[in-house]
């Protein structure tokens, strides 16, 4: 039996791979897949999932793996795909899953939470491209294949109510404490770093602008 079919019997639905698998990610991370000209999703079924290959920036294989209480002969994103609730293991450092769904407790427990997010980033891509606020210093760089734009402002009455949702705000508080406001499934990563730490992180990294 070819491997692919192997996985599609594995998962409950191959609709939730699909959902998951970002072709143009794929195509623009594996060059040599764009180049042989094939159909990225059949290419990840039947070659890429089995050489560990990311179907989806904020899903890293090796980096789910590490955070399982258990070890599995399954493929990770056949494991990963099965996981629902808070108490699923976090893909990628900047996704934290409980804290997505304590931020969005409509989604309930019987739902993956990268996936709930993937829809309804899709629904609410048009709000993207909203402007940038005014007479902030912004970085834009990468981090494990996730694009992020930062913003470090002076303060906290400097930043809108609400930012946009691709957007997080930096700041040092009165005590000389790191502030920020971030997407919820990124939060716990930022609670791990301090100002200047960031900062000198991003020196010579990224691109970098007044607005």
């Amino acid at each position: 039996m070819p491997e692919w079919k192997r996985i599609a019997q594995a998962l409950p639905q191959i609709r939730k791979l699909r959902l998951l698998f970002d072709a143009e990610f794929y195509t623009s991370k594996y060059r040599d897949v764009a180049a042989a000209g094939v159909n990225p999703f059949r290419h990840y079924l039947e070659h890429g999932a089995f050489e560990g290959r990311k179907p989806n920036a904020l899903f890293d294989p090796e980096y789910y793996l590490l955070r399982q209480a258990a070890a599995s002969s399954e493929l990770p994103v056949v494991s990963f795909l099965r996981q629902t609730g808070e108490h699923c293991p976090n893909p990628h450092p900047l996704f934290d899953c409980a804290s997505y769904l304590h931020a969005y407790p409509h989604a309930g427990d019987r739902v993956n939470p990268l996936l709930h997010y993937l829809v309804g980033r899709h629904e609410a891509a048009s709000a993207e491209g909203d402007p940038l606020p005014a007479g902030f210093e912004i970085v834009r760089f990468t981090f494990m294949d996730v694009p992020l734009t930062i913003a470090f402002v002076e303060e906290e009455l400097s930043v809108a109510e609400k930012p946009r949702r691709d957007l997080v705000c930096i700041w040092e508080d009165s005590t000389g404490r790191t502030q920020f406001i971030a997407p919820p499934e990124q939060r716990p990563f930022f609670e791990l770093m301090k100002y200047d730490q960031l900062r000198a992180q991003l020196e010579g990294r990224g691109e970098r602008t007044r607005h």
